[in-house]
């Protein structure tokens, strides 16, 4: 006989409010991420990844590269955003900050309502 697969400790529903929250708050990053789904941050930063497989967050860019910056450096909040000092921490590459597809976006906000009826 074969042994079950683990529960998943983060469900599908918990994956579209963290979407859903990250569209809110404009970024998503792995310390957000596990404040929010009580994870680790090394479980964090694989769910991220697996999100990003999946087409449903892409990488900003950090401060220092092409394409502007971290939308942190712009942002009035900066001096009180967890996610901006996190940035600043770590601005060669070490944590990354993501944003949210549209797409992404339309499923869980389907999914979640659904769920409301």
């Amino acid at each position: 006989m074969r042994a079950s697969a683990p529960r998943p400790r983060v469900t599908p529903d918990e994956m579209c409010r963290l979407i859903l929250e990250a569209e809110r708050l404009g970024v998503l990053g792995p310390g957000l991420a596990a404040s929010l789904l009580k994870v680790s941050p090394r479980e964090a930063e694989a769910l991220i990844a697996l999100l990003e497989a999946m087409g449903w967050v892409e990488p900003v860019e950090q401060p220092g590269g092409a394409g502007g910056g971290c939308p942190c450096a712009r942002c009035p909040l900066a001096r009180v955003c967890p996610l901006a000092r996190l940035a600043q921490q770590r601005p060669q590459g070490g944590s990354r900050v993501y944003r949210v597809d549209p797409k992404a976006l339309d499923y869980c906000r389907r999914r979640l309502q659904g769920q409301r009826r």
